[in-house]
Order: C-alpha cells, then sequence, then structure tokens
C-alpha cells in the first residue's frame, strides 16, 4: 500500500485576510476624516503642551495696514473667538457682544472684558479703522425708565470706548447710545474704514 503524504497547506488566504484588514482601517481612517473637529479643545490641549514645553508654537493671527474688512472679520473671529457676534456687512464689520460679561461694576471693565478690549485694540492697532461703540437697552427697561437706561448704555459704551483707547487703538471710537433694540443690555461695536461717512448706517 502507498503510504499518505501530507498536503502542504497553502497560505493564499492570508492574501484575502490582509486585503480585509487594509480595507477596516481605510474606511475607519475615512469616518475619522469625515468627522467635525473639535477646534476648541485641539487649540487648548495644544496650548496646554506647548506651555509645559517652554514655547509657544500657536501663531496669533495679524493684521497688516493693506487688510481689508473681509480679513479684520476672519481674524477677530480668531482671535475673539465664540462669545462674540462678528458679521461682515457691506460697509463695516460688526462686533455684538452682551454687556453683562464684560464689566465688574460700570464703568470698571472685568478681566473678560480687559482681555477682549486688548485682544481688539492689537488686532485693529495696524489698521486706518474708525469704531463705533453703541450701547443698546433691553426693551422693557427702557420703556420703565427711559433716561436711566439710556445714560447706563452710554456709560457702558463710553467705558469701552475708553478701554480701547487705554489699549493703545489710536483711531477714532466714538460712543453711542440706542433705544430698545436688543432683548438684553448688548454693546455693538461697528468697525469702519476711516474715512467711511459716520452716518452710513
Amino acid at each position: 500500500m502507498t503510504p499518505l503524504r501530507a498536503r502542504p497547506i497553502s497560505q493564499a488566504w492570508m492574501v484575502t485576510f490582509v486585503d480585509l484588514i487594509a480595507l477596516c482601517v481605510a474606511f475607519f481612517v475615512l469616518l475619522h476624516a469625515m468627522g467635525a473637529p473639535a477646534t476648541r479643545s485641539f487649540t487648548q490641549a495644544a496650548g496646554a503642551l506647548s506651555d509645559r514645553l517652554g514655547a509657544r508654537t500657536l501663531v496669533t493671527p495679524v493684521l497688516a495696514p493693506a487688510d481689508t474688512l473681509d480679513r479684520v472679520h476672519g481674524v477677530l473671529r480668531t482671535r475673539l473667538g465664540p462669545e462674540a457676534s462678528i458679521v461682515r456687512q457691506a460697509d463695516r464689520v460688526v462686533v455684538d457682544l452682551p454687556a453683562g460679561p464684560l464689566f465688574d461694576a460700570p464703568p470698571s471693565l472685568s478681566a473678560e472684558g480687559q482681555r477682549l478690549v486688548a485682544a481688539l485694540a492689537d488686532s485693529l492697532a495696524p489698521l486706518a479703522v474708525r469704531v463705533d461703540v453703541t450701547g443698546f437697552a433691553p426693551a422693557g427697561e427702557a420703556a420703565r425708565r427711559p433716561l436711566q437706561s439710556w445714560r447706563w448704555s452710554f456709560g457702558q459704551a463710553a467705558a469701552l470706548a475708553a478701554g480701547l483707547r487705554e489699549a493703545g487703538f489710536a483711531g477714532r471710537v466714538a460712543s453711542l447710545a440706542a433705544g430698545a433694540e436688543r432683548p438684553e443690555r448688548r454693546l455693538e461695536l461697528a468697525i469702519l474704514d476711516d474715512g467711511a461717512d459716520a452716518d452710513a448706517r
């Protein structure tokens, strides 16, 4: 009788297995790439890491004298963060802020107010722009005490304008007060080319 020989086991199945693993890895990489990045968490983590390493690796965007209002809009969105509503309009960039966090007791700016004013002044310093600061009062308050509400709104606008000057902004700054046009007390900064008409609203 002829002895049975063991047949060699083929390794061809490993090619299919490796292809399957590669496809799974590519699929999960694609899922990760399509997800929205948590930019704020990443920025905080990168800042903490660079502080621990003793070097600042994050680059703060800056403006140059020739920059347009479109560039101002983009840089301010980066510098001021999500607490500020920043809108590009036809002839201006409008920064809308809640007044409460900016003041300890008007006209004294809070630490958050000083940080924001310093970032604004530093960003706008190289530009030939002017800033109109307008204080807005809530509807109910303006209806009950119109004169006091107007004074309060104007005082907050004037305090923020003074803070911009003290922080080094050398351009023109105007302080204004408006009636009941917001659901809460707010401040609006309109950034315009210095040659723009002051009454162009």
